[in-house]
């Protein structure tokens, strides 16, 4: 039934004059119930923005605007606060919504605003406490002198290929620096003003018309504010000098343990210890327990932290016994105690001994209760949920944090609005705007109230940024040095244009106020200086020319060919690695400023740099009369000719630059245009088709004429003419355009490695002359780093007979009829682990890099047979082996024993007998013969890797293994003995027959010969025969006729033979198969007319079937007969197998 609704609200009018009860509920918990009528004729009759429908399914009062008469109203409470309109106590709190709202500002809604667990009336009138702001323990840890224990193992492997190893192991200590202001900062806002330094630098021009900071900073991956702090540790200079040294006694232990071999280095164990003292930062007593620390160390490049060690206290390890430290807001310290590490990355312990710096140690792991029994594990969620955190941070190592409700409003899509910074600063924390705007600190009023509880604002472009806090003020004139400014870090995006006081923060949300300064300009941050240990007072701490900023944020690349790294030097250090060269020289050579030896070759930076002496071994057992050279720096860098074939560059004037061809003059494609002077290094700046090029060169071996001339046809340049008088170590031969040698010294001339730059070997190369012997060996042994030809010409270094230079050049080797190059290892007597020995694998010219040289699935080992006593077999001339025998016996390192039974193939030739199956699968692998007929299991045969068919019978083993065949037997399926001869073997059978050699089978021939009348008396009419017709059946049921029948005028003579022509036929016989020959039924026919057959009698027909393997081959005869008359006929054929 249709109802009427005559105000159109959605409720029929019967059912608004009728109403409804509404239960309100007051402050105290006491409840009432009020009958309630609507107008049918208004839609909303109390006028409140809630139509009468509303309010009759929320339960509230249309006639009234106030249900609960709480002094909010209905639509305020439904659609604003989410608060119940019949409820004066929304959330049971004990304070009603509107004083909530009004006066206390927490939520009507939530019992605890903050999050803490405690209800917001029970912070009012019984703590003493903020209910807007979480009370929650604030626990700090303060680290003294951290130890670092490495123990490294070197190993490397001798001249006999022998394994050789030594560790070292050492706690290096570092302490602190004495200057610690920062040092218990807030390490998440020290970790933001390093991380995002650059965008603030890029905004604060330093030394230009900057303005005061306000920037607003994204931290793009977020952060969050942790409920504890941490510490960041800053070691003193005495003890960066003192564990780099540590570092690099530890490399030098490894270069004078291995003799300036190349060695492995690997860290088998670190610890780390630090001692530990927890602190209490906050108002809340509190029990710590279960507490697991956190090292990290900075990432130069990332700027983040990276992990180095996690620690739980010493004790508790040794007892198993969970520590627990009690710490109240009036006895707030507790320790030292010592924390050993429980994990710990060995590569970051060992860089942070190689490059000390800043520690920042954290909380990772804890469990607290405070004075109330509250678990913080389980209130840090909810604190999270309804707060967002304030980290002040002032830059003077004094921080402030809070969490701070963000309770307010919601709007129309029922999404929290939160709260602005200015109500957070100002109506939770009661730091107020200055009224008016900014009031500079003056010596009057620093240190009243409106200074001390305030902040400050300006405008900039239009915007309002922050500009104080407190007592910490922009300095908004003056020297750059003083220069400091307030920035915001936030982990939500702030939009440029919003003013500050208007900033919206919301549940979940983290922003970090950091004051920060650069006192010496040097685009470094006083925090992010104290992180490194640099200080802000001077733009190059440790006046070495390099600024902080370059040493801490730009480092740069060492140059290590294939390898390069970029490296830091230490800000407070002159020369980091203490090799002798400033920091300032390393980035110049690009060499590493933390390592004395950048490539490793054992020889360090400083001595590779400015020359020494190589004691040569002259290959006699007597080491005192080794010649003696003395490396002394030189360049080959010069600006050459790029083909032109003019000079076009001239020397940079105030250079010390040498000008060889003058401007304008003609000069070879390729040669030197202008040389280094003194200083080594090319300053001047190519023109033309001209550029900077160093390449190898040929030098004097001794003083006096030069014996070398260019090779004709190459670009090779000839800097001094043939026969002119020279010094030992003059280039008489430079490279052309092409950029090598091509000529090959003559007499003592040499090849001398290229150097880029002014040194006496390369300190970025381990390997100045590329021969494969590092610097540093090749002095030991007694060679020259920089003669790309003479490493290991005079030494073996395994004793396995053969010279390292001819292992690492290597030999020719001809491999399946392929030609290879291969090489062995100097180090190792039988490189490739085969039990043949490198010199017998060069002697025999096989791969020592490969147990199986020719990849055919058997080791050269088991191939080789250095003695066959067949001449088939006999691959290697037999003088080889005696060579070899000769040279092994000369050597320690040289052993080889012969195989008992050696299987004797061609180790270069992967299928010996060029049957096109390898010679492994030959030896190893097998398959199933199976013969028609023959029982399971089928036998297993494998075929003979000398003979391509060694049962001759047409196959070769690839065919034999193809068809299933035996390959050592002729005639796999036997069906010789029926045929005879060589014509059922298996070739035969496969390439000629075209038979299956695994059933046994023949081929057929059968011929209908002759016709024969046997008998002389068939009648006496002289047409005789007639009728028959000569048939066979075939295996396949097929009947042929081979003979058509016999016509009446066919006459035949008693006694003769009429011979058959073209009456054969040939097909294949196979076991179990057969064929029958036969004929149709003849007649002896004596009537004189051919059309009457009044007197024919039958003489029948005949009928043979022959079968596999009982068929044999000859003459065969079949008759029929008129047996009344003895009227016979034979028919005679033949039958021929093969």
């Amino acid at each position: 039934m249709e109802q009427t609704d005559s105000d159109g609200d959605g409720l029929a009018d019967w059912f608004e004059m009728a109403g409804w009860d509404v239960m309100i509920t007051t402050v105290d918990g006491r409840t009432s119930i009020v009958h309630v009528t609507s107008d049918p004729f208004i839609p909303d009759t109390d006028g409140d923005g809630l139509d009468d429908a509303h309010e009759d399914a929320n339960g509230t009062n249309p006639r009234t605007n106030d249900t609960d008469a709480d002094l909010v109203a209905d639509y305020d409470e439904s659609n604003e606060w989410y608060s119940d309109p019949t409820r004066q106590d929304t959330d049971g709190d004990g304070i009603s919504d509107y004083l909530e709202i009004t006066f206390f500002k927490t939520s009507p809604i939530l019992e605890d605003t903050d999050g803490d667990q405690w209800s917001d009336s029970d912070e009012l009138f019984n703590r003493n406490r903020n209910p807007r702001c979480s009370d929650i323990p604030l626990p700090q840890i303060r680290v003294g002198t951290i130890g670092i224990y490495i123990k490294e193992t070197y190993s490397y492997t001798d001249e006999r290929g022998q394994t050789q190893s030594d560790f070292i192991a050492k706690t290096t200590q570092l302490t602190q620096s004495t200057s610690r202001t920062k040092s218990t900062s807030d390490t998440q806002s020290s970790e933001n003003t390093d991380k995002y330094s650059q965008e603030m630098g890029t905004e604060f021009t330093i030394g230009g018309e900057a303005p005061f900071g306000g920037f607003k900073i994204n931290a793009k991956v977020g952060f969050e504010q942790t409920r504890q702090r941490g510490y960041q540790s800053t070691v003193s200079s005495e003890s960066t000098t003192s564990s780099s040294q540590d570092y690099q006694d530890a490399r030098q232990f490894g270069v004078t343990f291995s003799e300036n071999r190349t060695f492995s280095r690997t860290i088998d164990e670190a610890a780390l210890t630090m001692d530990v003292t927890v602190s209490n930062l906050g108002d809340v007593a509190f029990t710590i327990s279960d507490l697991e620390l956190s090292a990290l160390v900075r990432d130069p490049q990332r700027r983040e932290n990276v992990p180095l060690a996690t620690l739980l206290s010493e004790r508790e390890i040794q007892t198993g016994q969970v520590q627990q430290y009690n710490l109240g807001p009036f006895d707030t310290d507790r320790g030292p105690f010592i924390f050993k590490d429980i994990q710990v990355f060995p590569n970051v312990a060992d860089e942070l001994r190689k490059n000390p710096q800043a520690v920042t140690v954290k909380i990772a792991n804890f469990n607290i209760r405070d004075e109330s029994g509250r678990l913080f594990a389980f209130s840090s969620q909810d604190i999270n949920d309804r707060t967002a955190g304030i980290i002040i941070d002032y830059g003077d190592g004094e921080v402030e944090a809070y969490r701070v409700a963000t309770a307010n409003k919601f709007d129309a899509q029922g999404r929290p609005m939160g709260i602005t910074m200015r109500t957070a600063l100002e109506d939770i924390l009661g730091i107020a705007p200055t009224p008016g705007g900014d009031v500079p600190l003056t010596a009057e009023n620093e240190d009243t109230d409106v200074i001390r509880n305030t902040y400050g604002t300006a405008l900039r472009q239009g915007v309002q940024i922050l500009t104080r806090i407190r007592g910490v003020q922009t300095t908004l004139s003056g020297p750059v040095r003083d220069r400091k400014f307030w920035a915001i870090i936030a982990s939500e995006p702030i939009a440029a244009e919003v003013d500050f006081d208007d900033i919206v923060l919301k549940a979940g949300e983290n922003y970090s106020l950091q004051f920060v300064s650069d006192r010496d300009g040097d685009g470094l941050f006083a925090s992010v200086e104290f992180l490194y240990g640099s200080s802000d007072d001077s733009p190059d701490t440790d006046d070495d020319g390099i600024s902080d900023y370059d040493e801490v944020r730009g480092g740069w690349l060492v140059g290590i060919p294939g390898n390069e790294r970029r490296a830091y030097s230490d800000p407070s250090l002159v020369d980091s690695d203490g090799d002798g060269f400033t920091d300032l020289q390393e980035r110049e050579l690009r060499t590493d400023p933390r390592q004395r030896d950048t490539d490793d070759d054992g020889i360090s930076d400083y001595v590779e740099i400015i020359g020494y002496e190589v004691v040569l071994f002259d290959g006699d057992d007597d080491p005192t009369n080794n010649p003696v050279i003395q490396l002394t720096p030189y360049t080959d860098a010069a600006i050459i000719d790029g083909g032109d074939g003019v000079a076009s560059t001239a020397v940079l004037a105030g250079s010390d630059d040498i000008q060889v061809v003058p401007l304008g003059d003609p000069v070879q494609p390729g040669a030197p245009v202008i040389l280094p002077g003194p200083n080594g290094k090319i300053d001047t700046t190519p023109a033309g088709d001209e550029f900077v090029d160093a390449s190898e060169k040929i030098v004097a071996g001794d003083d006096g004429p030069v014996a070398t001339e260019v090779l004709a046809g190459s670009d090779d340049i000839q800097l001094v003419a043939p026969g002119e008088l020279v010094q030992a170590g003059t280039p008489i031969i430079g490279a052309g355009l092409n950029g090598r040698i091509d000529t090959t010294p003559a007499g003592t001339d040499r090849r001398r490695a290229a150097h880029r730059d002014l040194f006496a070997s390369d300190p970025l190369r381990r390997d100045t002359d590329a021969d494969a012997l590092g610097d540093g060996r090749e002095a030991y042994l007694g060679s020259n780093p920089n003669n790309p030809v003479d490493a290991g010409t005079v030494v073996d270094t395994d004793f396995d007979g053969l010279m390292d230079a001819e292992e690492l050049n290597g030999w020719d080797i001809t491999v399946n009829g392929v030609l290879d190059h291969v090489t062995s290892d100097p180090l190792r007597a039988d490189t490739d682990g085969d039990g043949l020995p490198d010199l017998m694998e060069r002697i025999f010219r096989l791969n020592p890099q490969s147990r199986d040289t020719d990849g055919d699935g058997l080791q050269d080992r088991n191939e080789l047979d250095p003695t066959p006593t067949l001449p088939a077999r006999t691959f290697f001339p037999p003088e080889r082996y005696d060579e070899f025998v000769a040279r092994c016996a000369a050597v320690d390192g040289c052993t080889y024993t012969r195989p008992e039974h050696p299987i004797g193939t061609n180790p270069l030739e992967a299928d010996t007998d060029a049957d096109g199956i390898d010679d492994g699968e030959e030896v190893f692998v097998t398959w199933s013969v199976r013969v028609y007929g023959q029982p399971e299991p089928a036998p297993e045969v494998h075929s003979d890797p000398f003979l391509a068919d060694a049962d001759h019978d047409g196959l070769n083993d690839s065919q034999e293994r193809f068809y299933g065949t035996d390959p050592n037997n002729a005639d796999t399926d036997g069906d010789r003995a029926v045929v005879g001869g060589d014509t059922a073997d298996d070739g035969y059978e496969v390439l000629t027959r075209h038979t299956d050699p695994l059933k046994p089978d023949v081929k057929v021939t059968f011929t209908y010969t002759d016709l024969y009348m046997s008998a002389t008396s068939c009648g006496d009419q002289d047409i005789e025969l007639e009728g028959g017709g000569l048939f066979i059946t075939l295996p396949d049921g097929t009947d042929v006729l081979l003979v058509d029948v016999i016509g009446c005028y066919y006459e035949t003579v008693y006694g003769a033979t009429v011979d058959l022509v073209d009456v054969s036929r040939t097909f294949i016989l196979a076991t179990g198969e057969s064929f029958t020959v036969h004929s149709g039924p003849f007649y002896d026919h004596d009537d004189a007319s051919c059309a009457t057959h009044g007197l024919d009698q039958d003489m029948g027909s005949f009928s043979q079937a022959y079968s596999y393997p009982d068929v044999t081959r000859g003459v065969k005869h079949y008759e029929t007969a008129d047996t009344t008359v003895e009227c016979r006929l034979r028919v005679n054929g033949i039958i021929a197998l093969e």
